[in-house]
C-alpha cells in the first residue's frame, strides 16, 4: 500500500491537530507505524485524550481513498513532510502541517526570497496602491511574493506579483478546489498557471472563519519575511506578524495616517520594532548578502501605465464615477457620494489618505464641479 495513503489517513482524521500529530510522528516515525501502534504505545507517544486514541482506532481508508481520488482528477500533487519537496523553513516551525496539497509549480522555497506581503480586506486605495507597488518592484527585483489571495492587500500583492511577469504564490484557507473569495476565479487561474497554490486543507473543504488564523503561520513560514502594508488594530494581518516573530522571521510595515483607523496597526507594529519600509529596496537590503544571485537588481520599478489598476472606494450610492478621476479622486469621490454631505476629517479617516492628498485632490476636484464645499469644513456632490 502506498505511504501517501497512510498520510493523507492521519491528516484527515478529526481534532488531531498539527502538534498531536508531530508528537506522533517524532515517536514512530512514520504514519504507517503510528497506523498499526497499539493503544498503550499511543498512549506513552503523545499527551492524547480518549477522544483522540478513539479516533486513531478508525483505521478506514474511505476518506484517504476519496480525497486521493479528488487530488488526482483536480491534478492536485500532496507533498509530506518526508519529501523533499517539503520547504525545511516551514518544517522548522511550530505546529507545522503534516502535508500540504499544492497546485502549480512547487518552487524550492527554501532558496529563494520569498516574502509575505498582508494586509486588511477591507483596504483603502493608499493600501492598495502601495501593496500592488512593492508588489510589482520586490518581484521585478528577484522576490518571491507570497499571500492568502484575500479580498484588499492580499489581492493587489498577487497583481503586482503577476504584472511583474514573475510568480506568486497563495496559501488558502480552504480545499484547493473552493475560490474565496469567489471573485478572484480569475487570479486563482492566473496563480496556479505560473506559480503555486497551496493549503493544508483537502479538497472540498470550506473557507471555515477558524481556517485562517492556522493558514497564517504557514504564510509566515514559508517567508524570509513578512510585510505588513495596512493593518486595523484589530486586523488578521496582525496574527500573521506575530507568528513571524515567533518563528524568527523579519517584520516589514508601511507607514500611514496616524489618524486613520487603517492604519493604526501598522503604525503599531513599527512602534514595536517592525522595520519601516517605503520602497522594496527597504527590504531587500536585508537579503543581498545571503541572496546575492537571485537579486536582479535593488532600483524601484514602476508598473507600466497601461498595466496599472485604479483601486477605488466602493461606494454604497449609486451615483456613477466620473470618468477621468485618478485613483486618489476617485476614492473621494465615493467617500462623498456614500453621505449627503460629509466633513473632511471623514473623508480622511474613510480613505486612509493624509489631509494634504485630500486638500489638494478636493480642490481638483471643485475645480471639475464634481464635489462642492459647505460651510464648516463639509463637502458634498455638485449636482450641476
Amino acid at each position: 500500500m502506498s505511504a501517501i495513503k497512510y498520510w493523507v489517513w492521519l491528516n484527515a482524521l478529526k481534532g488531531l491537530g498539527c502538534v498531536k500529530i508531530a508528537r506522533l510522528l517524532d515517536f514512530f516515525g512514520t504514519p504507517e507505524n503510528i497506523y498499526t501502534a497499539q493503544d498503550a504505545e499511543l498512549k506513552e507517544a503523545a499527551r492524547l485524550s480518549e477522544r483522540d486514541l478513539a479516533e486513531l482506532k478508525n483505521k478506514s481508508f474511505d476518506r484517504a481513498n476519496s480525497i486521493l481520488e479528488q487530488c488526482d482528477r483536480l491534478k492536485i500533487k500532496i507533498i509530506t513532510m518526508a519529501d523533499a519537496q517539503f520547504p525545511d523553513r516551514l518544517k522548522a516551525v511550530h505546529a507545522a502541517p503534516a502535508l500540504l496539497y499544492v497546485k502549480g509549480r512547487m518552487m524550492d522555497f527554501d532558496e529563494e526570497i520569498v516574502l509575505c506581503m498582508v494586509g486588511s480586506r477591507k483596504a483603502t486605495p493608499y493600501g492598495l496602491v502601495n501593496a500592488e507597488r512593492l508588489a510589482y518592484s520586490l518581484s521585478k527585483s528577484g522576490a518571491v511574493i507570497l499571500s492568502g489571495m484575500a479580498s484588499g492587500i492580499d489581492t493587489a500583492a498577487h497583481k503586482g506579483a503577476l504584472k511583474a511577469g514573475r510568480p506568486t504564490t497563495a496559501v488558502l484557507g480552504c480545499g484547493l478546489d473552493i475560490c474565496y473569495p469567489p471573485e478572484n476565479r480569475g487570479l486563482m487561474e492566473d496563480i496556479a498557471a505560473t506559480g503555486t497554490l497551496i493549503s493544508e486543507y483537502p479538497p472540498g473543504m470550506q473557507a471555515l472563519a477558524g481556517n485562517f488564523p492556522a493558514r497564517n503561520r504557514i504564510l509566515s513560514g514559508l517567508s524570509l519575511g513578512t510585510i505588513v502594508v495596512e493593518a486595523a488594530a484589530t486586523s488578521g494581518a496582525l496574527i500573521t506578524a506575530n507568528y513571524a516573530l515567533e518563528q524568527g522571521r523579519d517584520v516589514f510595515a508601511v507607514p500611514g495616517n496616524i489618524d486613520a483607523e487603517s492604519c493604526r496597526g501598522t503604525n503599531s507594529l513599527i512602534q514595536q520594532g517592525a522595520k519601516l519600509i517605503t520602497e522594496a529596496s527597504d527590504v531587500l537590503e536585508e537579503y543581498s548578502g545571503l541572496y546575492p544571485h537571485k537579486l536582479i537588481g535593488t532600483k524601484e520599478y514602476k508598473i507600466p501605465e497601461a498595466a496599472q489598476s485604479t483601486p477605488v472606494y466602493e461606494t454604497k450610492c449609486e451615483v456613477g464615477l466620473p470618468e477621468g478621476l485618478n485613483a486618489t479622486e476617485a476614492a473621494i469621490f465615493g467617500a462623498v457620494a456614500d453621505e449627503k454631505t460629509v466633513h473632511i476629517d471623514r473623508i480622511i479617516q474613510k480613505t486612509g489618505l493624509s489631509a494634504p492628498e485630500v486638500l489638494s485632490a478636493l480642490t481638483i476636484l471643485q475645480l471639475k464641479n464634481i464635489i462642492k464645499q459647505l460651510p464648516g469644513k463639509y463637502f458634498s456632490l455638485d449636482q450641476r
